[in-house]
C-alpha cells in the first residue's frame, strides 16, 4: 500500500471513529465527556475535511442541526465559552470558542445547498462582530475579551485571522490586515515567536500559528517574516516538536479529575500545517520538502488504530489538528505530482528515530540484555536484584524498557512504566507511582480484573469505589501542596504496603513479582527532595517482591555507585552499548524486506558510518528511503551517501 493509500485509509478511520463518539447530540472524546463549543466545532471540521477526501463518510443532517442549535444555546446562556465546565459568569469567553463558531458555520453552512436560516445567521454575525470588537488596538488577541494589559497570543491571532479570512466585510479586511501587522512586529530576531507577548522564550507551536498566517498574506513584510519562521521551524529539533501535553479527565456532572500527560503530537502537526501552506511562496528547499515528508510520515505513525490521535489518549483537540494537517499535505503531494515536481515519495517508511520504539518487529539486538534481566528478575525473593540500564543518550534505553515491559509480562510479572521526565514534582510521582501499581495488581487475570475499576476509583477519587475494593488509599486523596513531605511519604509508604498486601493474598505460590520500569533516573534530582532516594531505598529492601529497572546515562547513575549515595550498592549495573553487527544488519534490513533491499556496498557504509549506533543508523536508513524514488527499490552506497549529507544538512548528526 503506498502512503497516500495509507494516509486516505487513517482519514477514513477517523471519520468512522468521529462518527462513532457522537452520543445523544454531543461528542465525547477521552477527556472531556460533555459538548462544548471546541469540542462540537473541531468534530464537525474534521468531518468535513474527512469528507472531502473520503465522500463515502456521511451524516445526518439532522446532527448538524442539532449540534448548531447546542452551540447556539450555550452562547446565548454562557457567551463564546470554551467548554461546559467554565464558570458561568463570562470570564472564560475566548477568541478560539468564536472563532470555531465561525469556522464551523463556514464549513457546514457556506454552500449553495444549504439553507440558512434568520438564526443561524444572527449567531455567525455575533461571533464574527464579537471576534473584530475584541482586538486589540496593536493588531493582536488575547485570550477572550480585550482587556487592558492583557498578553495577546500568536494562538488566538491566528484563531481570529483563520475564521475571518473568509468573511468578506471591510470591517473583516481591516482587522486581518492589522492582525497580520503585528505578527510581523511580534517577531523575534530568531524568526521564532513566544506564547505570548510578554514572554522571552520562543515556542515552536506559536511559530506555527504565525507561519500559517502569514503564509495567507501578499504583503512584502509577511513574505519576509514567513521565510524568517520557516528557518526557525526548520533548525528545531524533533524532540521540540512532541511537547507533552497536559488534560484533566471530565466526567459530566463533575470537576476536572486527575491529571494526565501525554505526547501532544498537535504540535508537530501545526509546524506540518505551517510548512506545507508556506511552501509555495518559498524557494525550492530539499530540507523542506524532506521534514514535510517527515512530520507526515510519522504522525501517521502515532495514530490509533481505531480512533484518532494521539495512540497513547485520542482526543478531539488533536485529532483535528492532525487531520487538518494531512488532508493539506496529501494536496501538497497531489500538486506536486500534477506539476512533475516529483511529488512525496510512495515508499512507506518504517525506521523510527527521535523517539521511543515500541513495535517489536522494529526494535532490534538486546537479546543477551533482555535475557539476563529476565533471568535476575527470576530468582527467589531473598535474592532480589534491582537492576540499572546504564548507556549514552540515544541509545535506545527507553525503547528496551518498552520491549522488557513485553517480555518480563510473559514471564509472568506484573510490570508498570514511569517516566520521571513526565513528573513535575514528588507528589506526582508518588501519586502516578500508586495508580499504576494499583492498576497492575488489580488486573491480576483470573482474580476478576478490576483494573477498570480501580483506575475509575482513582481518577475520580472516590472513596466509596475503593471500599468496594476494600482499600482505603490515601496517596490520591493528597493535596500535594497542603502536605508536608514526611506526611506525603507516610500515607504513601502506607497505600504501596496495602496493596502488596492484597497481591501476596492472591499470589501465595508465584514467584511472580511487581517489577516498577523508573527511565530518566535523573530526574529525580529535580524534584529538590533527597530523601525520596532514602524512600525508594527502604521500599527496595523492605519488599522482596516488588523490583525496581531503572535507565539513565552514566553521569546520571553516579548516585548509584557513590557510597554516600542511599542508593548505593542496591543497583546491579547492566550496560548498554551499540549494537553487534549482526543485529544492526538486521535493523537496516529486516524493516523493509520483501519491499525494498540495500546493496552490500550500501550497508558497509551504513555500519561504518553510524558506528552501530541504533539511533543513527535509524536516522540514515530513514534518509535513505525518504530518498529513493518511487520507482526505484534498491539503496545504493551513493543513497547513504546522499543520506548522510541530509542528515548532515539538518544537523541531525554530526
Amino acid at each position: 500500500m503506498g502512503f497516500s493509500s495509507l494516509i486516505e485509509h487513517a482519514i477514513t478511520q477517523t471519520g468512522q471513529w468521529l462518527l462513532s463518539i457522537r452520543s445523544q447530540g454531543g461528542w465525547q472524546d477521552m477527556v472531556y465527556k460533555q459538548q462544548g463549543i471546541l469540542n462540537t466545532a473541531e468534530a464537525w471540521r474534521s468531518l468535513v475535511l474527512v469528507q472531502s477526501v473520503i465522500p463515502e463518510i456521511t451524516w445526518s443532517k439532522a446532527w448538524v442541526e442539532e449540534d448548531w442549535q447546542r452551540v447556539a444555546q450555550a452562547v446565548g446562556a454562557h457567551g463564546f465559552e470554551r467548554s461546559p465546565y467554565c464558570p458561568t459568569d463570562r470570564s472564560h469567553e475566548s477568541v478560539d470558542a468564536a472563532g470555531f463558531v465561525v469556522l464551523m458555520f463556514q464549513s457546514l453552512f457556506l454552500s449553495e445547498k444549504t439553507t440558512v436560516t434568520p438564526s443561524m445567521q444572527a449567531l455567525y454575525d455575533d461571533a464574527i462582530n464579537w471576534l473584530i470588537d475584541n482586538q486589540s488596538s496593536t493588531g493582536g488577541w488575547g485570550w477572550g475579551m480585550k482587556k487592558p494589559g492583557r498578553p495577546l497570543y500568536p494562538y488566538f491571532t491566528f484563531m481570529a485571522l483563520g475564521a475571518l479570512r473568509r468573511v468578506q466585510i471591510p470591517r473583516a479586511d481591516k482587522a486581518i490586515a492589522s492582525g497580520l501587522q503585528w505578527f510581523i512586529e511580534a517577531q523575534r530576531a530568531d524568526g521564532s515567536f513566544t506564547v505570548h507577548d510578554t514572554s522571552d522564550e520562543p515556542d515552536i507551536a506559536s511559530t506555527a500559528y504565525a507561519a500559517i498566517a502569514l503564509s495567507q498574506s501578499k504583503h512584502t513584510g509577511a513574505h519576509t517574516a514567513l521565510s524568517r519562521a520557516i528557518r526557525y521551524l526548520l533548525s528545531a529539533p524533533w524532540s521540540d516538536m512532541t511537547h507533552l501535553g497536559h488534560l484533566k479527565i471530565v466526567e459530566p456532572g463533575q470537576p476536572p479529575q486527575l491529571g494526565i500527560t501525554y505526547e501532544n503530537y498537535a504540535v508537530a502537526a501545526d509546524v506540518l500545517l505551517a510548512l506545507v501552506k508556506a511552501q509555495p511562496h518559498l524557494k525550492p528547499q530539499p530540507q523542506l520538502d524532506d521534514r514535510i515528508q517527515f512530520l507526515a510520515h510519522d504522525l501517521l505513525d502515532q495514530k490509533e488504530p481505531s480512533a484518532g490521535w494521539p495512540k497513547t489518549y485520542s482526543t478531539l483537540y488533536v485529532t483535528h489538528t492532525v487531520i487538518e494537517a494531512l488532508v493539506a499535505y496529501r494536496q501538497w503531494a497531489q500538486n506536486r505530482r500534477h506539476l512533475g515536481g516529483g511529488g512525496a515519495t510512495e515508499h512507506f517508511n518504517p525506521y523510527i528515530f527521535g523517539f521511543p520504539i515500541q513495535p517489536s518487529h522494529l526494535f532490534f539486538g538486546r537479546a543477551d540484555v533482555i535475557r539476563r534481566i529476565g533471568t535476575d528478575v527470576n530468582t527467589p525473593p531473598a535474592t532480589k536484584r534491582d537492576l540499572a540500564l546504564i548507556g549514552e543518550r540515544r541509545i535506545g534505553k527507553t525503547s528496551l524498557l518498552y520491549q522488557l515491559r513485553s517480555s518480563l509480562e510473559l514471564d509472568g510479572h506484573l510490570v508498570f512504566y514511569l517516566d520521571l521526565q513526565l513528573m513535575q514534582s514528588v507528589g506526582q510521582f508518588l501519586q502516578a507511582f500508586v495508580a499504576q501499581m494499583g492498576e497492575v495488581i488489580f488486573g491480576l487475570p483470573g482474580k476478576g480484573n478490576f483494573s477498570a475499576r480501580f483506575s475509575r476509583a482513582y481518577h475520580r477519587m472516590d472513596r466509596a469505589l475503593f471500599r468496594q475494593l476494600d482499600l482505603q488509599l490515601q496517596t490520591p486523596f493528597v493535596s500535594v501542596s497542603t502536605h508536608r513531605t514526611p506526611d506525603l511519604f507516610r500515607l504513601f509508604l502506607a497505600d504501596v504496603r496495602q496493596l502488596l498486601m492484597r497481591y501476596r493474598k492472591w499470589e501465595t505460590e508465584s514467584n511472580a513479582k511487581i517489577i516498577c520500569l523508573l527511565d530518566e533516573i535523573a530526574y529525580l534530582r529535580h524534584f529538590g527532595e533527597d530523601s525520596l532516594y532514602s524512600l525508594l531505598r527502604g521500599l527496595s529492601q523492605e519488599m522482596a517482591d516488588l523490583v525496581f529497572i531503572v535507565a539513565g546515562t552514566p553521569k546520571a547513575c553516579r548516585i548509584l555507585t557513590d557510597a554516600a549515595s542511599p542508593f548505593y550498592n542496591i543497583f546491579t549495573p547492566i550496560p548498554v552499548g551499540r549494537l553487534q553487527r549482526e543485529p544492526a544488519i538486521e535493523l537496516i534490513t529486516a524493516p523493509v524486506r520483501d519491499k525494498m533491499s540495500y546493496t552490500p556496498a550500501a550497508i558497509e557504509r551504513l555500519l561504518q558510518e553510524s558506528d552501530q549506533h541504533p539511533y543513527t543508523l535509524q536516522m540514515l536508513c530513514y534518509h535513505c528511503i525518504r530518498l529513493l524514488p518511487a520507482s526505484v527499490t534498491v539503496v545504493d552506497e551513493q543513497t547513504v551517501g546522499s543520506a548522510i549529507q541530509m542528515a548532515a544538512s539538518q544537523n541531525q548528526w554530526k
